[in-house]
């Protein structure tokens, strides 16, 4: 496939997004200002498309939802539509910049916050675009996760970036996420996987239990605990009778998929691709 093909299908991808998405009236996003004591940990979720981060319907805002329950006081999690990347970033800065001076010293960067950035479909797109801006104040980054990215040069992870992940579907066409994304440096970032997730359109796919549980799982550990199999199915029920209302797909769990995901969280690699439905991209 030449470049030239390959923009355009990116480019028509990102258009029928923003054709197909139904309208919303966007709420005012708004970015809490630091509290005295700085979080030390902060988790930022990007929603695709002309999506609301209001709408509970969108898995990324469920996620956000999940990250919000946990009991970790130390955490602080914002959802933002995907050309709000700028806000988001203005946001951390002014978490890392403990004395609002305006620059950010060594030991600012280094006492800073752990961050976690998760993004669908555009949103995938701006998860890249934080990092790399983030990258330019050499801040770091504890994970990147993308689900079915759209968007042109979001293959490329930076540097600052210590571990990445990736999920994406083939079943619907013509909207499919990016399909391998790579470590622009290999010493510094590590690639868990890139996920294929069989028997999933590009809009459910954000919705997966064992994406959520990955990520909810990362987040816990940073607090100092671990997702609890109670916890997680508790979490699981709620998500099937909220999604079953809305009219989403019954079947959003695979068990043994999710615990070999849950083991890159724990062990950092896998000796094996996930079974299941999800198939591991070049990675395993």
């Amino acid at each position: 496939m030449s470049l030239f093909h390959y923009l355009d299908l990116k480019l028509l991808a990102r258009l029928i997004i923003v054709l197909v998405s139904y309208p919303v009236v966007q709420a005012k996003e708004q970015t809490p200002a630091p509290k005295s004591e700085p979080y030390k940990i902060l988790a930022i979720g990007f929603v695709g498309g002309m999506r609301s981060p209001k709408d509970t319907r969108q898995g990324v805002v469920q996620i956000s939802d999940r990250l919000r329950s946990l009991t970790c006081p130390d955490l602080q999690v914002n959802t933002y539509s995907h050309w709000k990347w700028k806000q988001a970033y203005s946001w951390i800065y002014q978490v890392v910049d403990k004395d609002q001076d305006g620059f950010l010293s060594e030991k600012e960067i280094e006492s800073g916050p752990k961050i976690i950035v998760f993004g669908h479909s555009m949103g995938g797109w701006a998860v890249i675009k934080l990092t790399r801006r983030l990258e330019k104040a050499h801040i770091p980054v504890e994970l990147a996760v993308q689900i079915d990215s759209v968007g042109i040069g979001d293959e490329v992870v930076p540097r600052n970036v210590k571990s990445a992940a990736n999920y994406y579907q083939r079943t619907v066409w013509p909207i499919r996420g990016e399909k391998r994304i790579k470590a622009q440096d290999e010493n510094k970032t590590k690639i868990l996987g890139n996920f294929l997730v069989n028997d999933i359109g590009h809009e459910a796919l954000a919705r997966e239990q064992q994406i959520s549980d990955f990520i909810a799982e990362k987040v816990l550990l940073l607090c100092g605990q671990r997702l609890t199999h109670g916890a997680a199915d508790t979490a699981k029920r709620r998500l099937r009778i909220s999604n079953r209302a809305q009219g989403a797909p019954k079947k959003l769990h695979r068990s043994r998929a999710g615990r070999s995901l849950r083991n890159f969280v724990k062990h950092g690699s896998s000796n094996q691709c996930p079974p299941g439905s999800i198939q591991c991209g070049g990675n395993c």
